[in-house]
């Protein structure tokens, strides 16, 4: 028997978080709304269907909050809706911006609640991290928003109404198809999504509306501390990518860090993870892992992590643990957090260190950069004493392959594309060009003297014995001649080619007339005896006795 499948689980404690109150004015905010129920609202006016989708695109795709500006719509369809409904927005009561352009906002909602949101701006992409809900259901002891009580589930258009904030205060409107300063979003910001799924599920197929804001579903992220029975049903519903808040690899300690656990641990959330829909190595489940001091940051955790994760398409999120005041926690030492990095690294999942903006350009300032993932596999070699002549004269070879490679190779060797584009391109076309590069001087001269052979014995077994033979039956010495003399002008042609293409003196030519010498001395021995005509055959009858 089929059944529905379940809605949004209730918060831990057995009741439902309230209700936003309604607005003060008593009319309804458009935003949020899916395309039906957008379209039932306008039947209710006795409006045509198309208006529904012209609505719908003033709303999302353009970001017009005044219906006046929608110039496309009727003028008594404007003053109708104008009366009964707003296009609204949170209110930006703090607006911060950080060094590195970090943007964060401190909403302020209708009821008078406060949530957060966060822009993070990077070379080719631009993240929003939006909330889903106004404080938090579960109790991360690491977490601060886990500090805070759960007052209530947003509604899919509060959640959509931080995008389209974040959107007007970049100026990106109406919606651009390249070049977004606002390209990715990630559902990591105050709640746990899953415990609000529904209005979350309706906010992203707005977002993922391709006539409207338009981002894909394979650049929004939902992050979860693993409500493992909802895992399936969003992979199903909207498939975006999934992050799960791992930060620890046995059930004891995590049972602290995400108390979570203990109703779903960890064996059950990573069989739920195997499991997700469209997972794949182009897919992959990202793993967040916070970086607490001497709690979770050994190398035999690190181990044990990359033992969790066998036969999982995934990538690690190493998170330096970012304290506030009375945090219970310090953060690892960036010594600990590259040894950690290296031992995931190694076994091939990718484990990237998210890094705070002012953290970590006091960091970058005073500590060299990271080595890339091919050389911290060979330290790691080097390490357990497994290193041969290759690993052990790394420092020199390094140093012959920069100076080899010129002064792409020497710019280049920051290993980052993204702060060096001009340079990746110059080390990407000197790579090409070594590819198409011609083979060296003595592989050219021995494939010419193979070349030169083979043609010279395929002229002199097969051209010019068919020559002769044909001078032998017809004895007409002029045909002789306009056969024979172009076939050894194309021949000494050909040969006199595959000397200048590989760099010979043209008396390495002469090598070559060995083979169609000695087969025109081979034919002229096999019909010496009749070399000015054919052999004349005499009948001698038997003898009668």
């Amino acid at each position: 028997m089929l059944t529905a499948p379940p809605s949004s689980p209730p918060a831990p404690g057995g009741r439902a978080p309230a209700a936003p109150a309604g607005r003060p004015d008593g009319k309804r905010d458009l935003v949020g709304l899916s395309r039906e129920a957008l379209g039932a609202e306008l039947a209710a006016l006795d409006e045509p269907a198309f208006r529904a989708h012209q609505l719908w695109h003033w709303i999302y795709h353009r970001g017009a909050t005044d219906f006046e500006r929608m110039t496309t719509l009727a003028k008594s369809l404007r003053a109708k809706l104008a009366e009964r409904y707003v296009v609204g927005r949170p209110t930006a009561s703090r607006d911060l911006k950080s060094v590195d352009a970090t943007r964060k906002w401190l909403l302020r909602l209708a009821d008078g609640h406060e949530i957060e949101c966060v822009h993070i701006p990077e070379e080719d992409r631009g993240t929003l991290c939006v909330s889903s809900q106004v404080g938090c259901t579960l109790t991360c002891r690491f977490c601060h928003t886990g500090t805070q009580t759960l007052v209530r589930n947003l509604t899919a258009g509060e959640i959509v109404g931080q995008i389209m904030l974040a959107r007007d205060a970049l100026g990106e409107w109406p919606s651009p198809q390249d070049g977004r300063l606002l390209s990715n979003v990630v559902l990591m910001g105050m709640g746990e999504p899953l415990y609000n799924f529904d209005a979350v599920a309706q906010a992203m197929k707005i977002v993922m509306d391709h006539e409207g804001i338009s981002i894909s579903r394979r650049r929004i992220t939902l992050s979860t501390a693993g409500v493992v029975p909802m895992i399936e049903r969003c992979g199903a519903e909207i498939g975006v990518n999934l992050a799960i808040s791992l930060h620890a690899v046995r059930d004891e300690l995590r049972d602290q860090l995400v108390p979570l656990n203990k109703k779903y641990p960890i064996a059950e959330l990573l069989a739920a993870c195997r499991l997700y829909p469209g997972l794949n190595n182009a897919r992959r489940i990202t793993f967040e892992y916070v970086m607490l001091k001497d709690v979770n940051d050994s190398e035999a955790d690190a181990r044990e992590l990359v033992r969790l994760l066998r036969g999982i398409p995934a990538k690690v999120n190493l998170i330096p643990f970012n304290a506030w005041p009375g945090a219970p926690y310090d953060c690892s030492s960036d010594e600990a957090i590259g040894r950690f990095g290296d031992i995931v690294n190694a076994a091939g999942y990718a484990s990237p260190v998210r890094t705070p903006s002012a953290r970590g350009a006091a960091r970058r300032r005073r500590s060299p950069p990271r080595p890339d993932a091919r050389a911290r596999h060979r330290l790691l070699r080097v390490r357990a004493g497994r290193h041969d002549s290759a690993v052990a004269d790394l420092p020199a070879r390094r140093a012959a392959g920069r100076a080899r490679a010129g002064r792409a190779g020497a710019l280049y060797r920051h290993r980052d594309r993204r702060r060096c584009p001009r340079i990746h391109a110059l080390d990407r076309r000197a790579r090409r060009r070594r590819l198409r590069a011609p083979p060296a001087r003595s592989v050219r001269r021995r494939q010419a003297v193979i070349d030169m052979f083979v043609l010279s014995g395929l002229i002199g077994f097969l051209f010019l014995p068919a020559l002769l033979v044909g001078v032998a039956m017809t004895a007409v010495t002029v045909l002789w001649l306009i056969l024979l003399v172009p076939g050894l002008l194309i021949w000494l042609w050909l040969l006199a080619r595959i000397c200048r293409k590989a760099g010979f003196s043209g008396w390495w030519s002469l090598t070559t007339l060995f083979p169609p010498v000695f087969a025109i001395l081979i034919w002229v021995l096999a019909f010496a005896d009749w070399p000015l005509g054919p052999p004349r055959i005499e009948i001698i009858p038997p003898r009668r006795s």
